[in-house]
């Protein structure tokens, strides 16, 4: 505002001091013709002269004047713009409360980018999002988090500002993945900037008998495929000896998890007789186990380079969760390990579909698809079951 009046009083000035020299132009021009005619004089053009220069160099000092302005004005605005810059991207607080068990992240944005984006500084995994209200405040609170980082990053657009967490305990930061034996601690759903893993069951439901003790027809057995990928224009799907992938439980929105399929099934009873296989509880028959517990994860034993996809197959588990309850969509938490740092790149969550509703006579009770009279005549079948 201050520059529109600034600019307002120059042109008045302006118009005033060459109306004013017009003026005394024209004054001096009639004055000197009015002496020539009455006289018999010649004109003065020594005074219209001075006068016509004393204008010019008057406009020339204004126009000098007004354009210093404008530079100067345009560097006042580099520097508040700067300085804006600065201020624009506040990290207050980052804190946890043990006696919530939450994480709390507060701040102040004010950018076009509305959008903070909360990372582990030691692993760059994502903990959470958090978006700036009208009056640029912006907070964030991450309640039971799988882990306490020891500091956090918030990054906004290409601003980024690191904390430490206030009240982190001293065993603090992410876990540690893979060990000699395989196995690793979950880390949070999200993923670091740069990658993808995509993860999927393979067939959908997985049919299992829901009694082993007479044969079997189907052995609790769910498969996994994972596909890590590094973003970029030309996306690269990365091989197993640059990435680890491994799988974990974790809970659904209703608080219900499986992490063990021990006491759920009697499986591991007769499995050596049905299979010629002694396997532990908890393992399946191609080796792979149930996490266990919800820290522990489990490695992605194969990688098919042809598909150019990691395999987790044969993982035991059932449609029993760990408070007893049928879950027919239990889920896991599939995650990706730089092979050579340990660094979580990216991680995902799915459901690993799972059924014992599979009965004999679903199919051949009599009448059935499989209850063809010619068939039990044949073999010497007197009834088909109704039960």
């Amino acid at each position: 505002m201050e520059d529109v009046y600034f600019r307002l009083i120059s042109a008045l000035l302006i118009t005033e001091v060459v109306l004013e020299g017009i003026a005394l132009l024209l004054w001096q021009l009639k004055d000197s013709l009015r002496y020539k005619k009455t006289k018999g004089g010649k004109l003065n053009m020594r005074k219209i002269t001075v006068i016509f220069s004393v204008l010019i160099i008057f406009l020339m000092i204004l126009a000098v004047n007004n354009l210093w302005a404008d530079k100067k004005k345009e560097k006042a605005k580099k520097v508040s713009h700067k300085e804006s810059e600065e201020q624009v991207f506040r990290f207050s607080q980052a804190k946890y409360k043990k006696n919530k068990d939450r994480l709390i992240f507060k701040g102040k944005l004010k950018a076009k980018e509305n959008q903070v984006v909360i990372t582990d500084s030691e692993t760059g995994l994502v903990l959470g999002t958090a978006s700036a209200e009208h009056n640029g405040k912006w907070r964030l609170v991450i309640k039971e988090p799988d882990y306490i980082p020891c500091r956090v990053k918030a990054i906004a657009g290409r601003m980024s500002i690191e904390r430490m967490v206030e009240g982190s305990p001293e065993n603090c930061g992410s876990p540690d993945y893979g060990d000699d034996e395989g196995n690793a601690q979950p880390g949070k759903g999200g993923q670091q900037t740069g990658y993808q893993i995509v993860a999927f069951n393979d067939l959908g439901m997985h049919c299992y008998d829901r009694d082993f003790s007479v044969f079997s027809i189907l052995p609790p057995f769910n498969v996994i495929h994972a596909q890590v990928i590094k973003k970029g224009p030309r996306p690269e799907v990365l091989d197993d000896s640059q990435v680890e992938v491994y799988y974990s439980s974790i809970s659904d929105s209703r608080g219900s998890i499986n992490t063990t399929s021990v006491g759920k099934t009697n499986f591991w009873d007769y499995v050596y007789e049905l299979f010629g296989l002694s396997v532990k509880p908890d393992e399946g028959l191609t080796g792979n186990r149930m996490p266990g517990d919800s820290k522990t994860s489990r490695i992605f034993a194969e990688y098919d380079p042809q598909k150019r996809w990691f395999t987790a197959s044969g993982i035991p588990i059932t449609a029993i969760d760990d408070s007893g309850a049928k879950n027919h969509y239990p889920m896991m938490r599939i995650t990706a390990v730089d092979r050579a740092t340990g660094q979580v790149l990216a991680s995902t969550d799915i459901v690993l579909p799972v059924s014992d509703e599979m009965h004999c006579s679903d199919c051949h009770f009599t009448g059935g698809m499989a209850a063809n009279q010619s068939i039990a005549k044949k073999y010497s079948i007197g009834t088909w079951s109704d039960g």
